[in-house]
Parts: C-alpha cells; structure tokens; sequence
C-alpha cells in the first residue's frame, strides 16, 4: 500500500471518529434540552394579571421567556387592580424580584394592589409591607388576615399593616385571626363591630404588634379580654371606648396611653399601668367600671379616671410626677395612697373623694387649687412639704387634725377654706418658718409665722400665745370655725 492511500485512510477514520462524536454530542444536546423543556413545563412558569376586565393566565415555556415578556412585552392596558391575586401597575415601571420557590410561580413582582378572600391588600411602600385597606363583604362572620399578599410567604411580601377603617361597620363579624407579622393597626379598624369576640382572637396576632390606633376597638361590645403585644409602645385614643373589656394588663412596653383610651369601658373592674408608662391621657379611664387603679405612669393628664362610680382604690406608685386635675373626680375614693416621689396634685385631682384620711410625701413640690375639695369624709392629714395654693382642702368639713412638715412653704385659713372643725394642729418642730409655741401652751393649736410674727391658721380650740410670740392676726386665721370666745393677747397691734 502506497503512502498516500495510507494517508487518505487515516483522514478518513479521524473524520469518522469525529462525526461519530458530533453525534453523540447531538443526541445528548437534545435530549437535555428536551428534560429542560420538560422541566420548565413542570415548573409551570406563569404569571396571573388582570387584563382587558378578565384574570388571564401567561404561561412560559422558561423563566427566561417570562422574564422577557415582563420586561419587554406586558400590554400596557393592565389595571391597577386585580382579583388573581397577582398585580402590576399600569405602566409597569415595578422591578422584578426573584421569590422563593415557596411561592406558585418561580418569578413574580411587587404589585400595588391585591384582594385575596374579602379583603383589599395594598403595597406600603414606606413600609415595604402590604396593609389591609378593606373588607369587601362586611357581613363575613370569620376573616382570615393573610401572612402575605401570596397567602404564605414570610417576610417578603408579608402583612404588616391594617388601615384606617378597614373593617368599619362589619357587623357580622364575630372572629378576626390575624397573622404575627401585623405591626400597626390603624384608626377606627374595628369600630362598632358589636360581634367582635375576644376569645376568638389568637395569641399570634399580637405578638409584632407595637401600635393600636385611634378608636380600634371602640364600641365593640362583645370584646371582653385582649392580651396586648409585649412589643406594643402606644394605645390610641379612644381605642378601647365604649367596649366590653373586663381584664386588661399594660405590658411595660407601653410608652403612652392616648385620651379616652377606655372611658365608658364599665365593665372593667382593674388594670395595672407599668412605671414605663409616660403620660397617661385625659379621661382614659373616665367613666369607667373601674374599682382598683394601680398607676407607674410618669404623667397622669386631667380626668384620666374621673366618674368611675365604683373606683375605691388608687395606688400612685414613685414613679409618677405629675397627677393632672380632676384625675379622679366624681369617683367614690376611700382607699389613697400616694408613694415618695410624686411632685405635683393638680386641681380637683381628689375632689368629692371619700378618703377619710391622707398622707402626702415629702416629695410633693406644688398642690393646686381645689386639690380636695370637698372631700367631706376627710378627718385626717399630713403634709410633709411643697407650696399650697387657696382652697387645696375646701369643703372638707370633717377635717379635724393637720400635721405639717419642716418643708411646707406655706400655711393659711385660705388653704382651709370651708374647714368649720380643725381642733388639733401640729407642725415639725425641724420648720424654718412655723411653729404651734408650744413652749407656752401644751396644745395652743394655732400656726404661727415665726418670721413676722403672724398667727395664719387657728382652731375651734386655738390658744392664741401671750408672750409676744404673736402680734398680728392674719386674714381669715379664724374664719368659718366653731368657736364660741377667743382671747386676745395684750401685745397684739394687728388683726
């Protein structure tokens, strides 16, 4: 055999080999692209969308040719709204965003607007969550609140917000389970639903919760017991108004109790308030069934338990500064008391109260007017310092025995107004400015300014000293006591 014929055969097995080669190679390419096919089939790469007034289903063969169609070839005419569940804005300027395979689709995108079940689900984009703006069927008798706008997924996508008024009047409602991931509920969400019951809400709901809004729960007149969310920081005002509460404990989150929070909640007998509490808001309790008040609230604002007809007792703990005006007003008060720490008794704080005795910490730096007017039980105090404006105790008829501090700054008949029965006066021996001199009479019973020399408060017993300790009688000393005589000491120049 020639060379040359060698030559030629070798070319021609090599070409062989390789053709044989690329065969192979051929037939593995199809049949994987095939199994690929098949794949993607089974993957089922479809988008749901609200076009031309109907829901239509796009199915792709790949997730490349989905996601050429979203971003090149989605028609223009889609709304904003859509009942598939699925939803894209009208000129789709949404990116996309890869979901987790937990989701029908492999592929999928923020949406603005959605309804699943019978409630409207809205993109929060401040929040990067999705709220619940409205329940479409008021007279549903249970709603489930989805974990996400997909129905299932956590975190992306999930719940986190319930709009104001998202379920205003829905009547027939009787149970709402939410999911764990609702943060804020806004204003006036469940107001007036009168069938709303408690014990049909589950415990879940409220553990990411750190917000309830302006009258949430107001007039709900089946709701007797919620637990609140360890995470919550603030009660709205008027949230609870109206309802048919009968237990609730403050978790130490709480930071503010908004206005009329509870007010006219009769049926609710104790509640505990937190020293973390820092305001409490005009007439959150007022009205009230209320029998016991436990409060740590650093600022208890006016009328914040004020009518509650079956109030007793109040326990104001040393973390509170400030008692507003009129904080329990009207209420039938027999059992007070008041810890070191306190700083200011607004005016009427106490009036009409039916405590027959009162001790007042060394604390308390101011009591304002009317602080206890007519409080006609009361026999009994103890002032242990701070400045008293005009007519703190008037009214207070049964009054009887005083005892004031070393750091009271102030003492007259004004303060006492109304005060017929005053008998038996001391003041701390350890005052800069008072004293009873009882170093002439053992129980002269009279207050005596030590720097002018002026006696500011007596007594249906009151001796007034002859040693020249007293040479002025100041306005209204006597006023409005039971006496019958007085005397008056030879070295008196004024009266």
């Amino acid at each position: 055999m020639t060379r040359k014929k060698k030559v030629t055969i070798a070319f021609a097995v090599i070409f062989a080999i390789l053709l044989l080669a690329l065969g192979i190679y051929l037939a593995i390419y199809f049949v994987g692209k095939n199994n690929r096919q098949d794949e993607d089939k089974e993957k089922n790469f479809s988008l749901q969308i609200y076009v031309d007034d109907q829901c239509e289903t796009y199915n792709f063969s790949s997730k490349d040719e989905q996601s050429k169609y979203l971003e090149d070839y989605l028609p223009k005419n889609i709304k904003e709204e859509n009942s598939c569940g699925w939803f894209s804005n009208s000129e789709f300027t949404q990116p996309i965003i890869e979901l987790p395979n937990i989701l029908r689709s492999d592929l999928s995108i923020y949406t603005k607007k959605a309804t699943l079940d019978c409630l409207n689900l809205e993109f929060n984009e401040e929040k990067h969550c999705y709220s619940v703006s409205q329940v479409i069927y008021q007279n549903k008798r249970d709603i489930v609140i989805p974990l996400s706008c997909s129905g299932s997924i956590e975190g992306l996508g999930a719940v986190c917000l319930i709009e104001d008024n998202a379920f205003l009047g829905a009547n027939q409602t009787y149970s709402i389970t939410m999911p764990y991931t609702i943060m804020e509920i806004g204003s006036h969400v469940f107001a007036n639903c009168y069938n709303l019951q408690s014990n049909n809400m589950p415990d879940s709901y409220i553990y990411s919760l750190r917000s309830i809004g302006v009258g949430v729960f107001s007039g709900c007149d089946s709701l007797k017991n919620i637990k609140l969310s360890n995470n919550l920081s603030s009660l709205g005002e008027g949230a609870f108004r109206n309802s048919a509460l009968e237990n609730l404990i403050i978790p130490s989150s709480v930071k503010d109790i908004g206005n009329a929070c509870f007010s006219n909640c009769i049926n609710l007998k104790e509640v505990v308030i937190p020293s973390t509490v820092r305001d409490i808001g005009h007439s959150a309790f007022a009205f009230s069934g209320l029998k016991k008040v436990d409060v740590g609230a650093f600022i208890i604002e006016e009328e914040a338990s004020s009518y509650c007809k079956s109030l007793d007792e109040l326990i104001v703990r040393k973390s509170v500064r400030e008692i507003g005006k009129q904080v329990v007003k009207g209420c039938p008060l027999q059992i007070f008391t008041i810890e070191d720490g306190v700083k200011v008794l607004g005016s009427n704080v106490f009036s009409g109260a039916n405590i027959t005795k009162l001790e007042l910490p060394e604390s308390i730096e101011e009591i304002d007017g009317f602080a206890f007017l007519n409080c006609k039980n009361l026999k009994e105090i103890s002032i242990a310092s701070g400045v008293m404006e005009s007519k703190v105790f008037s009214g207070c008829v049964e009054l009887e025995k005083i005892y004031f501090g070393a750091k009271v700054q102030n003492i007259s008949m004004q303060i006492f107004e109304g005060c017929p029965n005053i008998n038996d006066i001391k003041v701390s021996s350890k005052s800069q400015k008072y004293t009873i001199q009882d170093k002439f009479c053992e129980e002269c019973n009279v207050v005596i300014d030590k720097t002018t020399q002026t006696l500011v408060l007596g007594s249906t017993n009151g001796i007034i000293p002859n040693d020249g300790s007293v040479i002025r009688i100041g306005v209204s000393a006597f006023e409005n006591l039971n006496i019958d005589s007085i005397n008056l000491p030879n070295k008196l120049v004024e009266i």
